[in-house]
């Protein structure tokens, strides 16, 4: 049951609610555990150069394996090795790579990276084969690439150069057998011991409308075959389209990998017709991806495999800063369904980083390097739980809980085709005796068309959050616009039937002086409010229980205290000790834009005794 009222100072009220920030669009529910791993969730993305370093030793791929990096590797549960035609030297020239993988780690699971986006010219005896049919591959291939073939590269107009940005044509047709041919060859080929060299593919740049990246100069359609944009859209997704139904028919039981070009999303719709089970967004913790975007993808009904990449190239390897990006992505993927890369230092084809949260014994609380305890916060009790506790900035909003008027403090506006009353309800409350009650009996294509506006005002600065703090409940499921009046801080919030306390986090763009607008034009029905509160900062945390401890996130930046119901250990960890020292604690410190991983203090590992003196009676 809920609290009907706010959380003391030292016990935040755990509310289960669908979670702040996200567009409906985006969080349409909360899905199983699509893959049933167990959390947190680690693969690997690091790449090799074209001899196979650093997994063989240079100076090419006829070289012994590092048997060390190899066996670093297999710590994943998915590793993504290349299998591009000119740097053709892991799942191809020398299956026994993977195999050496498995054989450190059945479990893991072997992708080879297959470059969709640019192309460089290699000749066909770059990488000899033993291989005849894969050699044959390469003949057929290189051929394609040679740019006579105007068909085959994508121009920018004007010039005689392949385009910039992306420079494939995919939807030329022989191009595509090519690849088709090459690529469904390396699945079906097998290691010494008999199982398939590779589990799946990655298709990195993967776009079946490539248009966007036209810039200036833009694609020469005409040159490459089409009379436009559309067409070429059309074209690259017919092609792409053949591809994928080539790859499941040659290997039923191979999973499809793909990362958009652009860091555009696909959708799940999208993603389900091409038969994809993973998907990678990059650019997580450089600004390229927002934590509300990273957490909506994660919390996705589809794919199976939601994966995150976060770079932390820019800082050493394990310093603060380090474990710290890694630390906060990781736990992001474990507020949905997610796995993470977070990178391994400047050189990320040399070393893969393997930090404290990713191995933990869950009883000592003690980390490792071995991958021996992978998953070991094990399943999640539930969804996420938005904790909520009292803000004791000044409030813009006079006339929080209506228990008198629903005029004080308020304007309300219905503008035609929409039309709505508001009303003081005393049937119903939130907190209190009374709430505010939107009837709106006719809707609009526009949500401004019925709002309740707060006549208090804060003076807004950009960048800083904001946190509107508010029971609701609504007559059926529905979305409502959370914002600050013209400062470019919103939010879409659904909401359901049920009283619930909710918090939502808004950064305006600009400077401004601005209240706190509800809209609820779109859609008829009833919404009550109660409870109301417009304020500077945020008292509010994330966190998902799991079998074997929790997460907390902090996406905001300000720093929270925050105060747990029980005591909670932190890890003991190798690479960040001064975080990571084993405190027991029931209150915790998050920093700005941070996470925190906690195991529960203790643990009943007593047996119970032995029955004795067993007699059916009373």
């Amino acid at each position: 049951m809920i609290s009907s009222r706010l959380a003391s100072p030292s016990r935040p009220d755990r509310v289960r609610v669908d979670l702040r920030w996200i567009p409906l669009a985006l969080l349409l529910a909360v899905p199983a555990t699509a893959t049933n791993d167990p959390f947190p969730r680690v693969w690997s993305y690091a790449g090799n150069n074209a001899q196979g370093a650093p997994l063989i030793r240079p100076p090419d791929l006829h070289q012994p394996m590092d048997l060390t990096v190899v066996r670093n590797r297999a710590r994943f549960a998915i590793n993504t090795i290349e299998v591009g035609p000119w740097a053709n030297v892991h799942g191809r020239n020398r299956p026994d790579v993977p195999q050496q993988l498995r054989a450190y780690n059945p479990g893991t699971m072997t992708i080879g990276y297959f470059n969709t986006q640019n192309y460089w010219v290699a000749p066909p005896n770059a990488y000899p084969s033993t291989d005849s049919t894969l050699t044959a591959d390469y003949t057929r291939f290189f051929p394609l690439l040679d740019r006579n073939p105007p068909s085959t590269w994508l121009y920018a107009i004007g010039t005689n150069k392949a385009h910039a940005t992306y420079n494939v044509n995919w939807g030329n047709a022989a191009f595509t057998d090519s690849v088709k041919t090459l690529l469904v060859n390396a699945l079906k080929q097998r290691d010494a011991t008999g199982h398939y060299t590779l589990d799946g593919l990655f298709l990195d740049y993967f776009d079946r409308a490539p248009s966007w990246a036209s810039g200036t100069p833009a694609y020469d359609y005409a040159r490459a075959g089409y009379s436009g944009a559309a067409a070429m859209d059309t074209a690259f997704s017919r092609q792409l389209g053949r591809l994928c139904d080539a790859i499941h028919a040659a290997r039923p039981d191979a999973k499809l990998f793909v990362n958009a070009a652009g860091w555009v999303a696909h959708t799940p719709q999208w993603l389900d017709r091409f038969g994809v089970a993973g998907q990678m967004r990059e650019g997580f913790m450089n600004g390229l991806m927002p934590f509300d975007t990273a957490l909506a993808f994660v919390r996705q009904t589809s794919p199976a495999y939601k994966l995150i990449k976060s770079e932390e190239t820019g800082f050493p390897i394990y310093s603060d800063a380090a474990c710290a990006r890694a630390r906060f992505t990781l736990a992001v993927t474990c507020l949905g369904d997610g796995w993470a890369y977070t990178g391994g230092g400047a050189d990320q084809r040399t070393y893969v980083g393997w930090y404290d949260e990713y191995s933990v014994d869950p009883v000592t609380g003690l980390t490792d390097t071995t991958g021996a305890r992978t998953g070991w916060l094990g399943q999640p009790l539930g969804p996420v739980d938005n904790m909520i506790w009292p803000n004791t900035a000044p409030d813009a909003i006079t006339n929080q809980g209506f228990e008198t008027d629903v005029t004080s403090g308020w304007t309300f506006n219905s503008f035609s085709p929409a039309s709505a009353t508001l009303t003081r309800d005393v049937t119903t409350a939130g907190a209190g005796v009374a709430s505010a009650k939107v009837h709106i009996t006719a809707a609009s294509a526009i949500d401004w068309h019925v709002s309740l506006n707060s006549v208090g005002k804060l003076s807004l600065v950009p960048g800083t959050s904001y946190s509107v703090t508010f029971r609701c409940k609504a007559s059926a499921p529905r979305t409502i616009h959370v914002l600050a009046l013209n400062s470019g801080a919103d939010r879409m919030l659904p909401v359901d039937t049920n009283w619930k306390q909710y918090q939502v986090v808004i950064t305006p763009t600009i400077s401004i002086v601005a209240g706190l607008s509800f809209f609820l034009g779109t859609q008829v029905g009833d919404v009550w409010f109660d409870d109301v509160h417009f304020q500077a900062g945020a008292t509010s945390i994330l966190r998902r229980d799991f079998q074997n401890g929790i997460v907390l996130v902090n996406p905001t930046e300000l720093s929270l205290n925050v105060t747990l119901e029980n005591p909670f250990r932190r890890l003991q960890g190798l690479r960040a000790p001064a975080v990571n020292n084993g405190v027991v604690s029931s209150t915790t410190l998050i920093p700005p834009r941070a996470a925190l991983f906690l195991l529960r203090a203790s643990f009943d590992s007593t047996r119970p005794a032995s029955v004795g003196d067993l007699r059916v009676g009373p």
